[in-house]
């Protein structure tokens, strides 16, 4: 039997490390996350893709990456709400559970700076892309085609990269 499951972190981003406190179902990340005013990590991850592996792995051996307690009851309804197409998916929220920022994949390295990039603009996905009808950045474009190519939509998802990148002044 194929498992899935939903891991849930408290998280804090500090100085390039993760750090999570333990949280045993979403509503207790939730209640975490609003009394302290922090986001979520969600990670929807499988017991068999290489990826979800290589982060497990990472998470028991790196004590930069700590991960808590699996809930297999609730990972298949919550791969439901949220629309989860691979694996490893993470989502950053807020302590109502609405996305911030999500992708797909997993290295320490893209972790990191999915994390750094969702911790810069804790607006969630609605108030992003009512931000982008208004007024397109590149920034705000990255992250909805990071958003987009995690739930499968790669049409949209290649449209936001291509604006992002004709956005992009850094250039």
């Amino acid at each position: 039997m194929v498992k899935q499951y939903a891991v849930i972190f408290f998280a804090l981003l500090i100085t390039g490390s993760l750090f999570a406190e333990k949280v045993s179902s979403l509503s207790e990340g939730k209640a975490l996350a609003s009394e302290l005013n922090k986001p979520l990590l969600l990670d929807f991850m499988t017991d068999w893709w290489g990826s979800c592996k290589q982060f497990a792995r990472a998470a028991e051996e790196d004590q930069e990456v700590i991960v808590v307690v699996a809930v297999p009851g609730e990972g298949v309804d919550l791969a439901k709400q949220y629309g989860i197409k691979g694996y490893p998916t993470f989502i950053l929220a807020n302590a109502n559970a609405e996305t911030y920022y999500r992708w797909m994949g997993y290295t320490k390295d893209l972790l990191f700076t999915k994390m750094k990039a969702g911790f810069a603009d804790l607006t969630t996905i609605a108030e992003k892309q009512k931000r982008y009808q208004e007024k397109p950045d590149a920034r705000t474009a990255a992250v909805l085609a990071d958003y987009s190519g995690s739930q499968s939509a790669y049409k949209e998802a290649i449209q936001y990269s291509t604006k992002a990148v004709s956005l992009d002044d850094s250039k």
